[in-house]
């Protein structure tokens, strides 16, 4: 309890005190709880688990996808790396609404290409390439910019440990900058309202991310064309999750004019507003309408009893309320009695 208490403290502070402060907070409290951190090497020490026998369970192959659209000066570079990476055994690049030679690249550089003619919009190339990779672990990548082998083997690592997903911790990053962002502030709720304040700021919006076979069999390739509602399933479903130490992507994502760049919130930023309402919304209709949160001693049967008796009438006969109980009908005679002494 007295941790709840000093967590929404937090909502008094500067934005960006309330990142640092959320998080030393929430990590703490997830390393009472026992779970995986973004600790250093931390994907390194998780025992892996094993098959009802004894023996170690088979391992899914692992495969990479990437996901391009015009990124033909740089989609090479990311074939190659990911390629070289420990464990990766398949290289899928999804290739929709090119007007260049994204596709020819690719495959020169060594990848299984799945063409669209049609741009496929953010993320579904992901999900698709995942739809086409049943019984994979995946390491789910951008085509605009190349991931070393070295900075991509910890995720291979956590996925060996039985890890399903694997996030980027960005929490680092964040925690540095002067101002915090609306979109920062929605994974930050989310990540609060699924009871996994630990995880911060990381979402599966963030590549690189790992999953495990049985992640993608668990929420449903679908599911990762809308990455915070792939998350909220994940969690909710009992996956194992964590973030491993991570890679600043922020600097090397593409700017595109109009879309990722430009003053006020951008077409991307309202995407992303709009994905994490949908993950809420989800939430909200396998929780409740409060999500899980207690409504403490608000006695509301009371009040839409009370409110419905002294509404003028309008000559027709009222519905009684479904949800009036005998307990709270007692209580609103008692309150007509009151007011009329």
């Amino acid at each position: 309890m007295a941790s709840n208490v000093r967590n929404d403290k937090t909502a008094r502070l500067a934005p960006e005190t309330a990142l640092r402060l959320g998080y030393t907070l929430g990590r703490q409290a997830g390393q009472r709880a026992g779970r995986v951190l973004a600790l250093p090497a931390a994907a390194e020490l998780l025992p892996a688990r094993s098959g009802g026998s004894g023996r170690r369970a088979r391992r899914a192959p692992l495969a990479a996808v990437i996901s391009a659209r015009d990124e033909e000066l740089t989609i090479a570079e990311a074939v190659r790396a990911a390629g070289a990476t420990p464990g990766v055994t398949r290289v899928v690049v999804v290739a929709n609404g090119c007007r260049d030679a994204t596709a020819i690249a690719a495959r020169r550089a060594g990848a299984e290409v799945i063409e669209y003619v049609e741009p496929l919009g953010h993320d579904v190339g992901r999900a698709l390439g995942a739809a086409a990779l049943p019984g994979h672990d995946l390491l789910l990548l951008d085509g605009d910019f190349a991931l070393r082998p070295e900075e991509l083997r910890r995720f291979v690592v956590a996925l060996r440990r039985d890890v399903d997903v694997v996030l980027n911790d960005q929490n680092p990053v964040y925690a540095a900058r002067s101002r915090v962002g609306t979109v920062t502030l929605m994974r930050l709720l989310l990540n609060r309202l699924l009871g996994r304040p630990d995880l911060g700021v990381n979402s599966l919006l963030i590549v690189p991310a790992g999953l495990s076979a049985r992640a993608v069999r668990c929420i449903g390739p679908a599911a990762l064309a809308v990455p915070p509602l792939a998350q909220a399933k994940a969690i909710m479903s009992g996956l194992r999750i964590c973030a491993v130490p991570g890679v600043d992507v922020l600097a090397r994502n593409r700017r595109r004019p109009g879309l990722n760049a430009g003053s006020g919130l951008t077409p991307l930023e309202l995407l992303i507003i709009g994905d994490h309402l949908e993950a809420i919304d989800y939430i909200l209709k396998r929780r409740g309408p409060r999500g899980g949160y207690s409504d403490l001693d608000r006695k509301r049967l009371l009040l839409e009893r009370i409110v419905a008796q002294q509404e003028p009438s309008d000559g027709a006969e009222r519905a009684r309320p479904l949800s009036v109980t005998a307990e709270s009908d007692k209580m609103a005679a008692e309150h007509q009695h009151l007011l009329r002494r």
